[in-house]
């Protein structure tokens, strides 16, 4: 027979394991309502770290998200809906990959038809065609060739600066050039894209007045929507269309993190 003393250690343990479990892997608390934003980076072929998620695990996460009835829309299908009242569908989804890498092409391409999901791809501008140097991996990116023979159907592109340079460090200068040389390239280019902007780093600047800078540079280059990561659900209308949060999901989650991300935004509570 169990003490008074020994109920109470049980009952204690039991409250501590019951909070530990909310707070670690958000049990128990209900999934919020509207847009989850998926942040992808690196596709490889098998491997998988921080930054890279393998071309099976991504498979299965797309296959996931049609059997659980999303359905994937794109930026302009946000725009259309919140701007002239058009309806978007129960379950919407936003799948966006940064950076434009090659293998972007060579992997996912094929994936998104498999599962007819649609996906944004983010554009480091200043590096079309070239490697991405910001983190010295020396992978190759998408040519305007590539962006042209993929644009449209499943994939539309957005910005994700000129530079990939830190924005949290620009001035109000700095960002209205930034900006500038990302729309002026691709429109001499001939280039599709869709008026969004992902954030380098997912920062953007502090400062109040350099901030306010920034989103009238957007608006005057009609940039209707600004990515940050954040890992939340969107609501409905959001809030603040310049700091929408999206979800990172990494080639190192297990496939129940990545449901509870799906569901929930972030797997901790805080």
């Amino acid at each position: 027979m169990i003490s008074p003393a020994g109920i109470w250690w049980i009952t204690g343990a039991a409250l501590l394991l019951f909070v530990w479990l909310v707070y670690r892997y958000s049990l128990f608390v209900p999934a919020p309502q509207g847009l989850p934003i998926l942040l992808y980076h690196k596709v490889s072929p098998q491997e998988n770290d921080a930054l890279t998620i393998s071309a099976d695990r991504l498979d299965r996460q797309l296959a996931f998200i049609k059997d659980q009835n999303y359905t994937a829309i794109s930026f302009s299908e946000l725009s259309d809906a919140l701007n002239h009242g058009h309806d978007l569908p129960a379950k919407p989804i936003l799948v966006t990959f940064d950076d434009a890498y090659l293998r972007t092409v060579q992997l996912v391409h094929p994936l998104l038809l498999k599962h007819q999901v649609k996906a944004t791809i983010l554009l480091p501008v200043g590096f079309i065609g070239g490697v991405n140097q910001w983190d010295g991996a020396n992978e190759s990116l998408m040519s305007y060739q590539d962006i042209q023979e993929i644009a449209g159907g499943q994939i539309e592109f957005g910005l994700h600066s000129c530079r990939h340079e830190n924005y949290e460090h620009y001035s109000a200068a700095q960002i209205e050039a930034d900006v500038t040389a990302c729309v002026r390239a691709l429109e001499e280019q001939g280039c599709p894209f869709t008026r969004v902007f992902a954030y380098p780093y997912g920062r953007m600047p502090r400062e109040q007045s350099v901030n306010q800078a920034m989103r009238n540079c957007f608006r005057k280059h009609g940039i209707e929507f600004a990515l940050r990561i954040g890992s939340r659900i969107n609501r409905l209308p959001p809030k603040d269309p310049y700091e929408l949060k999206r979800i990172a999901i990494r080639g190192t989650d297990s496939f129940w993190t990545f449901k509870t991300k799906l569901r929930k935004g972030r797997v901790k509570l805080f």
